[in-house]
C-alpha cells in the first residue's frame, strides 16, 4: 500500500498538467495496481470466485448464473459472464472494468459542464480511497457508477430515452443507485412541468429540491414498502434480501457522514454565488442536497448510508477538496491539496496503516 499511497501523489501532480495526458497516464498506469494490489479480505475474494465461476444458464433471469454464494443483481452476472468469454483471469477483468467505467466517467463529467481542470483534479482525489474500492475490493459499484453518472448527464439536458436506457443498465447491475435515480427523476421531472422546455431543467429550484426530498425521505423510511411494488423486475428477489441491512445497525464512525451532513453542506453555502455561475451547478446541489437526505435519514445505518449515498458522496469528496482549497490559495492551491493527501494515511488507517510506513 506504500507504492499505491505515493502513486496517489504522483498523479494528482500529473493531474495539474492537463486532463488529456492525465487520463491517458492514468488509463496506462492503474491496472498494474489492480494485478499487484495485494487481497486483503473485504469482498475481492468474493468478487474472484463468482467472476471464475460464471456460466451461461439459458434460465437464468438475465442468462447467466454464478456457482459462488454471491448475492448480486442479474445485470452483474450477465456482465461479467459476456467478459468471462474475452478472459478467464480475475484481474484482467478488473483492468478491462476498470478502463470501461473511466471513460463513461469522463464523458459524464465533461457533459456536466466541468472544466478539464476539475474533472482531472476530482479524478485524482478519488484514486486514495473510492477507486480502491470500487475497483478493486468491490468491483460491482464501479460500472453502474458510470452508468449513473450518464443517467444524470442526459435526463438534465432532456434527452431522457438515453436517461433511461443508462437507470436500467446501472440498476440491474447494482440497485444501492436506485434511490439516486429515483430522486433526480423526480426532480428534473417537476423541473420540466414547471419550465415546459428541456433546455431550462438545469435551473436550481430550491423549493422543488425541498418538496422532493421530502418525497425521497418518506420513500426511505418506507422503503420496505416501496421495494414490496417492485416484484416485476428480475432483480426484485436481491433487492427485498437485501432490506435486512434496514434491521442492522452498523456501529462506528463514518467521516464521509460528518462531510455529508456538515461541510458540504457548509461549502455549498459559502460559494454559493461563485458556483452558481457554472455550468455543473445543478449537479452539485443535486448531489449535496440527496448526500444530506440519506446520510441523516440513515445517520445510525452507516452500511446502509455508504451505499445509498455513494454516488453523491465520491463525486462530493473530490469535487469539494479542489473547491476547499481553492478558497484558501485560489488557482496555486496545489499545496493545500498535497497536504489534504498527505494526511490520509491518518484519516484512513483502515486503508493505510501506519506500520506500512514506518
Amino acid at each position: 500500500m506504500v507504492a499505491y499511497y505515493f502513486y496517489n501523489l504522483v498523479m494528482y501532480v500529473v493531474s495539474r498538467f492537463g486532463l488529456k495526458s492525465f487520463f491517458v497516464l492514468f488509463l496506462l498506469s492503474y491496472p498494474f495496481f489492480l494485478y499487484l494490489l495485494p487481497e486483503t479480505g473485504y469482498d475481492f475474494a468474493h468478487y474472484q470466485l463468482a467472476y471464475e465461476s460464471v456460466f451461461f444458464e439459458p434460465n437464468a433471469p438475465l442468462f447467466f448464473r454464478s456457482g459462488s454464494p454471491l448475492t448480486a443483481e442479474p445485470g452483474w452476472f450477465l456482465y461479467t459472464g459476456l467478459v468471462s468469454f474475452i478472459t478467464s483471469d480475475f484481474r484482467t477483468f478488473l483492468a478491462i472494468n476498470f478502463g470501461l467505467t473511466m471513460v463513461l466517467t469522463i464523458i459524464a463529467f465533461r457533459k456536466f459542464g466541468l472544466k478539464d481542470e476539475y474533472t482531472s483534479q476530482i479524478i485524482a482525489l478519488m484514486i486514495p480511497v473510492q477507486f480502491l474500492i470500487i475497483y478493486f475490493w468491490s468491483p460491482r459499484s464501479s460500472l453502474p457508477l458510470g452508468f449513473t453518472f450518464l443517467f444524470l448527464a442526459y435526463l438534465r439536458k432532456g434527452n431522457f430515452i438515453l436517461a433511461v436506457l443508462f437507470a436500467v443498465a446501472a440498476t440491474m447491475i447494482h440497485s444501492q443507485y436506485g434511490l439516486f435515480i429515483i430522486f433526480c427523476g423526480l426532480y428534473y421531472g417537476v423541473m420540466l412541468l414547471i419550465e415546459k422546455n428541456r433546455n431550462s431543467l438545469t435551473r436550481v429550484s430550491l423549493p422543488v429540491i425541498a418538496g422532493i426530498s421530502v418525497v425521497t425521505i418518506t420513500m426511505a423510511l418506507m422503503i420496505t414498502s416501496f421495494i414490496s411494488y417492485l416484484d416485476f423486475i428480475p432483480s426484485y428477489e436481491l433487492i427485498n434480501s437485501k432490506t435486512r441491512y434496514l434491521s442492522v445497525e452498523s456501529e462506528g464512525f463514518r467521516a464521509t457522514s460528518i462531510l455529508s451532513l456538515v461541510f458540504f453542506p457548509a461549502l455549498l453555502a459559502i460559494r454559493w454565488k461563485d458556483l452558481s455561475t457554472r455550468k455543473e451547478f445543478d449537479v452539485v446541489v443535486i448531489f449535496v442536497i440527496f448526500s444530506f437526505v440519506v446520510n441523516a435519514v440513515f445517520f445510525y445505518n452507516t452500511h446502509l448510508a455508504g451505499r445509498l449515498g455513494r454516488v453523491s458522496d465520491y463525486f462530493l469528496f473530490g469535487y469539494f477538496i479542489v473547491e476547499f482549497s481553492r478558497m484558501i490559495a485560489g488557482r496555486n492551491n496545489a499545496l493545500v491539496v498535497l497536504f489534504i493527501l498527505l494526511i490520509f494515511p491518518f484519516l484512513f488507517a483502515d486503508l493505510y496503516p501506519l506500520s506500512d510506513f514506518f
